[in-house]
């Protein structure tokens, strides 16, 4: 049946899956991650519990000049009496920056759900990263596990200009596309973390 079969009751129950905060002070002996740790979740089903942390290097010299780079991660563990078991992680990268970097995660960076009601959880990860030296949309990504099916939308932030608005859109990839069900949650998620302050 493997981990992930232990999450069938949820499906049976009709129960969305949620994620808990956790303190990250009290995780980083526990848990080994690249970068600085800013969130850490758990989704906790029978006797089954996951971990997912949120990690980010900031930005930092590149060279000797004035480039900047920046680096983020997002790692999910399984929690075995073994102990904590990686699952994936995704990683994503600015690298010698010379004007503005961002790397960051959105202000509701993490959503788990079940929206194909299979009994596993879909992970969501939202976060924003560009090399710009002006007003305009930075790129966006939303990132989506599916037990180690990945799914992706991939496009560019909202900027509010006024009356008007710039970027916003996004580009599906080919796994998001054959399942509908989590192509109708994703899209819903994507107009939850779009927009972006400047």
């Amino acid at each position: 049946m493997g981990i992930w079969g232990l999450l069938l009751p949820l499906a049976a129950l009709g129960v969305e899956p949620t994620l808990s905060v956790l303190p990250t002070d009290k995780l980083e002996q526990e848990y080994a991650v690249d970068g600085i740790m800013t969130a850490a979740y758990r989704l906790d089903s029978g006797d089954q519990s996951y971990t997912l942390i949120l990690s980010r290097t900031g930005s930092y010299a590149a060279g000797d000049g004035d480039e900047r780079s920046a680096r983020l991660y997002a790692t999910l563990f399984a929690n075995t009496a073994d102990g904590h078991q990686q699952r994936w992680r995704i990683q994503d990268r600015v690298d010698a920056c010379p004007v503005d970097v961002t790397a960051e995660f959105t202000g509701k960076p993490a959503v788990v759900s079940d929206a194909d009601a299979d009994g596993v959880p879909e992970f969501w990860v939202s976060y924003r990263i560009t090399c710009r030296g002006d007003v305009s949309p930075s790129t966006l990504k939303l990132i989506g596990y599916e037990g180690s099916q990945k799914y992706a939308l991939r496009g560019s932030s909202r900027l509010m200009l006024g009356d008007s608005s710039e970027g916003g859109e996004y580009q599906t990839d080919a796994a998001l596309k054959s399942a509908p069900l989590l192509l109708e949650s994703a899209r819903k998620l994507w107009m939850e973390v779009r927009d972006e302050g400047f």
